[in-house]
């Protein structure tokens, strides 16, 4: 029924539609209004766009916070680039999603939601239609599974159905859309439902536990065989490699054909130096921004002076370079911590330049992140390796709620009371702890030497069990501990 309301309003999309008291937006940018029935009369809503797509959203953003009035809102975006995308959130309601789409310069939409139905009118209104569709398709085949043993062939099976329905709606719009949205959404339905596969291999699962015969001949069932198999009959290879989903199916990739399944950890540089050596011009400098950010975590303390001496050659685009900048003056070794004050669980501002003379393990979480659980008591049993000797974890909060902060304290699933456990006030990704270091992923961990120097990011230990991690806090104490 959802559906069909939904198909029927889509007449109204290519009529050109004018807000009520105010002009059309003009070439250079978007203007977005909102009618949303879950609003309340005063509310916030909070648009995110990123300039260079969803898929390298870490890399640059901007933050848009918009206040309703009468559970209404609107705003107009300047949009530098030939598109952009935007993430729609509402963060005194989270039972609702966020809404993601693809903008471009001129766009004039107006999205009403009532009773969970969505319809759109103005100018590219088409996008945003298709893009709630696509959305839609992939919550109702999928919905939620969780990868196991027994059930690959139906996870392949469930994604192989997403793409195709999700090629069969984009080609029903063929006449509603411009050719190059409708390439865009081809590409990242192609490449999304691939490079699912991988991740949730590379994440999920060990060779000690999975049938290894029977993941290669799914995978040479449904995806494996290089680069090549990605080609569609109606989509040639440079639109999905101009794709900003492409990206991450090439290292994702990366990582299961010569790590995962071969049994090898996961190095970025390597993988850097097999972007570097196989591919050029953009597609090269987006893989290398999706390596900086996207696996950012796995970027240990000597292949950043390793980047950081080869990658500038590369980078082209100004908002990657920055970013690159400021991750090397953030996390290079050998940096000087700066000032900075946090909060402790008593309320009191702590100043980690208290701390000096003890090698200290920052450790950036927040609640309901799930690495952050998985890595606590790895962390405690390192930490517990160095009792009585100048070593402290110092675990420090992004949570927004300082009460919901207070109970996960309580509950000890993220931190233990043993640790110094500080907290950044409710600013969230907007603290200047969080906003030095350019923290975009967590967990997240630093270590800092006696004399308030970084001196980098650990291997994370759910990698190595710790071995990576102990031989840094060796170094800094010039101890010699095992696990």
């Amino acid at each position: 029924m959802q559906t069909l309301a939904v198909k029927i309003f889509i007449g109204l999309f290519l009529i050109p539609f004018q807000i009520k008291g105010s002009t059309i937006t003009g070439l250079d940018s978007v203007r977005i209004s909102g009618l949303f029935s879950f609003l309340k009369k005063v509310d916030t809503v909070i648009i995110y766009e990123y300039p260079l797509g969803y898929a390298l959203s870490d890399i640059s953003y901007k933050e848009h916070v918009i206040r309703t009035q009468n559970g209404n809102f609107q705003i107009n975006l300047p949009i530098q680039r030939k598109s952009a995308t935007i993430c729609i959130r509402f963060p005194s309601h989270y039972d609702k999603s966020s809404l993601v789409y693809l903008v471009t310069p001129g766009d004039n939409v107006i999205i009403k939601e009532e009773d969970a139905m969505y319809s759109f009118k103005g100018t590219g209104a088409t996008k945003f239609y298709l893009a709630n569709r696509l959305k839609e398709i992939s919550n109702q085949i999928k919905g939620r599974f969780i990868l196991n043993d027994n059930n690959l062939d139906e996870l392949f099976k469930k994604e192989e159905t997403v793409r195709k329905k999700k090629l069969e709606i984009i080609d029903s719009l063929h006449s509603a859309i411009p050719q190059n949205v409708a390439d865009y959404y081809k590409a990242q339905s192609i490449l999304t439902s691939k490079t699912n596969i991988y991740l949730l291999l590379n994440l999920s699962t060990s060779r000690k536990n999975l049938n290894y015969e029977n993941r290669i001949a799914l995978l040479n069932k449904y995806y494996y065989g290089g680069r090549r198999t990605i080609e569609e009959a109606s989509l040639g290879d440079p639109c999905l490699i101009s794709s900003e989903y492409f990206v991450k199916y090439v290292i994702e990739k990366y990582r299961f054909d010569s790590c995962t399944f071969i049994g090898k950890d996961f190095s970025v540089f390597s993988c850097y130096k097999y972007v570097t050596e196989h591919f050029t011009g953009e597609v090269r400098e987006k893989l290398i921004a999706a390596l900086l950010s996207e696996y950012e975590l796995y970027i240990v303390a000597d292949e950043l002076v390793a980047l950081s001496n080869d990658a500038h050659t590369y980078l082209r685009d100004e908002i990657i370079l920055e970013y690159f900048r400021k991750m090397l003056k953030a996390k290079l070794p050998g940096g000087k911590l700066p000032e900075f004050y946090l909060t402790g669980s008593s309320g009191r501002a702590i100043r980690l330049s208290q701390l000096r003379g003890t090698v200290l393990l920052l450790d950036f979480w927040f609640t309901s992140c799930g690495g952050c659980r998985e890595i606590h008591p790895l962390l405690d049993s390192i930490r517990d390796l160095y009792k009585g000797l100048p070593f402290k974890v110092v675990s420090i909060s992004v949570d927004k709620n300082r009460s919901i902060w207070l109970e996960s304290l309580k509950k000890g699933k993220y931190t233990s009371p043993e640790n110094i456990n500080l907290y950044t006030s409710g600013n969230g990704q907007l603290d200047p702890i969080i906003t030095f270091f350019n923290i975009n992923a967590y967990p997240t961990l630093l270590l800092i030497d006696k004399d308030g120097k970084v001196m980098g990011t650990p291997r994370d230990p759910r990698l190595d069990n710790g071995v990576g991690m102990i031989s840094m806090i060796n170094l800094a104490l010039k101890e010699k501990k095992d696990k």
